[in-house]
C-alpha cells in the first residue's frame, strides 16, 4: 500500500475514487488520506451495467464516472 501511495504521488495523482465494499477500503483510505483527495462511494451509486464484470472494468467505470463528476 505504501508503494502504491508513492507511485500515485510520483505520477501526480491527487484524486482517488473508490467503492466502499465491506471493510476492504479502510487500510487503503488510511494510507492515501495524507496525499490524496479521496472520494468514498457507496457501491449502489457506482454500480456498472450488467455483463462480464471484472475488477479492471469496474475500476475503469468508477474512474470514468468520477472524471465526469457523476459520483454521489
Amino acid at each position: 500500500l505504501h508503494r502504491c501511495a508513492t507511485w500515485l504521488a510520483e505520477n501526480g495523482c491527487r484524486d482517488v475514487c473508490m467503492e466502499s465494499t465491506g471493510k476492504y477500503w479502510i487500510p487503503i483510505y488510511n494510507i492515501l488520506e495524507p496525499t490524496c483527495n479521496i472520494v468514498l462511494a457507496h457501491p449502489k451509486y457506482v454500480k456498472a451495467i450488467r455483463g462480464k464484470k471484472t475488477d479492471k472494468r469496474d475500476a475503469k467505470w468508477i474512474a470514468d464516472i468520477f472524471k465526469h463528476d457523476l459520483v454521489a
